[in-house]
């Protein structure tokens, strides 16, 4: 999986997408680490900033990692819920998901 999503990065970046190109490499570093501290999830605030330049949801979800307290290796369970906020991570801040409450609030009205 690490060597799919480095060739992905590699490929994005010499395609002229270097923002997503360096997204796919901090992720490729969380799937490398041979002993994965729960800090080393900071690293996801850094793509968010990447795409998200002011407080919307994608900057609460890595949040959710605190259901994974385990220390150690962790059950499966665990480890499957810590992918799954990783890739909402992803897809929030990759994503161009406004809410629209927000977005229709702050429109100007036309006369």
């Amino acid at each position: 999986m690490g060597v799919g999503v480095l060739v992905l990065a590699f490929v994005w970046g010499r395609r002229g997408r270097d923002r997503d190109a360096f997204a796919l490499a901090i992720v490729a570093i969380l799937v490398f680490t041979p002993l994965l501290e729960i800090h080393y999830f900071a690293l996801l605030l850094v793509l968010i900033a990447l795409y998200r330049d002011r407080l919307s949801p994608a900057w609460l979800v890595p949040l959710l990692i605190w259901g994974a307290p385990e220390t150690n290796n962790g059950s499966g369970l665990q480890r499957v819920h810590v992918f799954l906020v990783v890739v909402a991570v992803l897809a929030l801040a990759m994503s161009d998901w406004r809410p629209r409450v927000f977005t229709r609030s702050l429109r100007p009205k036309v006369v």
